[in-house]
């Protein structure tokens, strides 16, 4: 295991020097850190990223580029409690409409051991680059601030709200704003998104505009 430093500014809590303590070099170079992205789930939401333990202590840790989920299973066969709070994305893929969990810390996974595991066995799963540390020793994270990202990620509260969407298709609808200002059109597809088609009659000829439902008001 190997140490680097970083300058940083002194605060009351730390001293003036980072440390990020390394895993071995040896197990982050190989294909086991090279993961996959998260595959597409239709219908629901692949389950979350890890559990979050609240009578455990708690570390950050630095894990592989998109291997949250992985690094967190390692970390789990070998007896720990990791986790990684996410938010659901929807994403479009050949055509088809599927949602996945993107981490809302990329790069970075909490993880939870007993007082009668050591630190320094994190580092030794595949997967996991570093502990964020103050000096030579990993930070132990507030059990409180633990607990409020587990109670956020367990309501969802990392989620982007969607758009409330009042328009229906087939609707006449009056566009407000930009050189469109005050035609009047009709709604020929209304998804949960921003962007509204609307089928507009200017000057005796059929336009089709991706209109923001912002600048839509009912006709």
């Amino acid at each position: 295991m190997s140490s680097k430093t970083y300058d940083a500014q002194p605060t009351p809590q730390h001293n003036a020097r980072l440390f990020v303590l390394d895993a071995d070099p040896a197990i982050c170079a190989g294909e086991r850190c090279r993961w996959p992205k998260p595959a597409l789930v239709d219908g629901e939401a692949p389950e979350r990223i890890g559990r979050f333990d609240p009578s455990l202590t708690y570390y950050a840790a630095s894990v592989a580029f998109q291997g949250e989920r992985r690094a967190c299973e390692w970390l789990e066969r070998a007896g720990f409690s990791p986790f990684a709070p996410s938010r659901i994305v929807e994403r479009r893929h050949a055509g088809r409409k599927s949602l996945v969990r993107r981490p809302v810390f990329p790069g970075y996974a909490f993880v939870g051991k007993t007082k009668a595991q050591s630190w320094h066995s994190i580092l030794r799963e595949p997967g996991v680059v570093s502990l964020v540390s103050s000096g030579p020793t990993p930070i132990v994270l507030p059990p409180w601030q633990m607990r409020l990202l587990a109670a956020a990620d367990e309501f969802d509260a990392y989620d982007t709200p969607k758009p409330q969407n009042a328009f229906s298709e087939g609707q006449r609808v009056r566009i407000m704003g930009a050189m469109w200002e005050g035609l009047i059109g009709q709604v020929m597809r209304a998804p949960e998104s921003r962007r509204i088609a609307i089928l507009l009659d200017a000057r005796g000829q059929k336009l089709k505009l991706d209109v923001d439902v912002d600048m839509l008001r009912a006709a």
